[in-house]
C-alpha cells in the first residue's frame, strides 16, 4: 500500500504543478484590454474625479494652465479614445495628473497673494457676522503687516517659482530638490517670514467660523 500511496502523491503533485504554474502566470499577466467603450468610460471617470475639486491653482499660472490642458484632454479622450493600450495610457496620464496636482498643492505655502486674498475674504465674513467695521486692533495691525509684506514676498519668491514649469513632476528626486530650493528661498526672505507670521496670527483667529 505504501508504494501505491507514494505513486499517487507523486502523480497528484505532477497534476497540481501545471495548475500552479498557470495561476502564477495569470497573476503576473497584465489586465485584459478594454473595449473602446470601456476605455472611454474610464477617461470620463478620471476627468470627473479630478474635476470634483477643480484646478488647485496656486502661485504658478503655467501649472494651472497645464492642469486645465489635462482636464480638456481627458474630456476629449472620453469621447474618442480607442481600445489600443488603453490601460497603459490611462495609468501614465493618471499618475502625471496626480503628481502635477501634488506640486500645485505643495506650492500653496509660498503663495502670499492667494493667502492674503483668503484672509481678506475671512475678514469681510467676520465683519458681517459681528456687525462691525473693524476687527480688534491687534488683528487690524496684522492685516496691515500682511498687506505691506505680500507684494514684497511675492517679488522675493518670483525667481524660484519661475522654475516650477520646468520641473519634471514624474521625477520624484527632482521635485524634492526643487521644493527644498523653494523652502530655502522662503526661509531667507525676511518679507516671506514676516508675512507668514502675520497670516499665522490671522489664521489662529478663525475669522471664517460662524
Amino acid at each position: 500500500m505504501r508504494p501505491r500511496l507514494v505513486v499517487a502523491l507523486a502523480l497528484t503533485g505532477a497534476l497540481l504543478t501545471p495548475a500552479a504554474s498557470l495561476a502564477a502566470r495569470s497573476a503576473d499577466a497584465p489586465p485584459p484590454e478594454l473595449t473602446a467603450k470601456q476605455c472611454r468610460s474610464k477617461w470620463i471617470d478620471l476627468r470627473a474625479f479630478h474635476g470634483e475639486n477643480g484646478n488647485p491653482g496656486g502661485p504658478v499660472p503655467a501649472l494651472s494652465q497645464r492642469w486645465k490642458a489635462r482636464y480638456v484632454k481627458a474630456g476629449r479622450l472620453g469621447q474618442h479614445a480607442g481600445a489600443t493600450s488603453c490601460q497603459t495610457r490611462l495609468k501614465a496620464f493618471r499618475q502625471h495628473w496626480r503628481r502635477l496636482e501634488g506640486l500645485q498643492y505643495d506650492l500653496y505655502d509660498v503663495d502670499p497673494r492667494g493667502s492674503l486674498a483668503g484672509a481678506e475674504a475671512d475678514r469681510l465674513h467676520a465683519l458681517e457676522r459681528d456687525h462691525t467695521t473693524k476687527l480688534s486692533p491687534e488683528l487690524e495691525g496684522e492685516f496691515a503687516t500682511a498687506r505691506r509684506e505680500a507684494p514684497l514676498a511675492v517679488a522675493d519668491l518670483a525667481g524660484v517659482l519661475a522654475g516650477a514649469p520646468g520641473v519634471d513632476v514624474d521625477d520624484r528626486p527632482e521635485v524634492r530638490d526643487y521644493l527644498h530650493a523653494v523652502d530655502t528661498v522662503a526661509a531667507l526672505s525676511t518679507h516671506v517670514v514676516e508675512f507668514d507670521r502675520a497670516i499665522g496670527v490671522i489664521s489662529d483667529a478663525e475669522l471664517s467660523e460662524e
